[in-house]
This record gives structure tokens, C-alpha cells and sequence, in this order.
């Protein structure tokens, strides 16, 4: 991976999201009950801006701030 920099695990634990900062990709990882991850996939990229940090709030909606261009997006959990 690139410069990782937001890194957020869904509420129901099924699911990490890590961000490359720089290459503007969020990557989207199973994650099983011991806690391994697998099946790595990219979730949704960016032609512009950087990425900061992410959270997901209770009911899954993962929240990424855009950095340089002073955004915040919110992708619902069904994206």
C-alpha cells in the first residue's frame, strides 16, 4: 500500500477501511472473527484532493475527510 493514513472498522466489525492519502484510494478488507483480514478490494478512488482521516458512525456510514480541498464526503453502508 501507499501513504495509509484513515483506517476505520465498520460497527459490526465485518468490514476495515484503510485509505492511501496521497494515491487517493480507499480499500475495503473482510475482517473474520480472529481478527484476520482478507479479500482486500477498493471500495472507491479519486481523481483530485488528498484523504485524511475516517470514521464510521453506529449505523455504518463511513465518513472521509477530504484533504487540501476542505470537503467532508459520506459514504452510506450499502455503497
Amino acid at each position: 500500500m501507499g501513504t495509509t493514513n484513515g483506517i476505520c472498522l465498520s460497527p459490526d466489525e465485518k468490514t476495515l477501511y484503510v485509505n492511501e492519502s496521497i494515491q487517493r484510494n480507499i480499500w475495503a478488507f473482510d475482517v473474520d472473527a480472529q481478527g484476520n483480514i482478507s479479500n482486500k478490494r477498493l471500495f472507491t478512488s479519486f481523481k483530485d484532493g488528498g484523504l485524511d482521516g475516517m470514521k464510521c458512525d453506529k449505523s455504518g456510514k463511513l465518513y472521509v475527510t477530504r484533504w487540501g480541498l476542505g470537503k467532508i464526503l459520506i459514504f452510506n453502508s450499502d455503497d
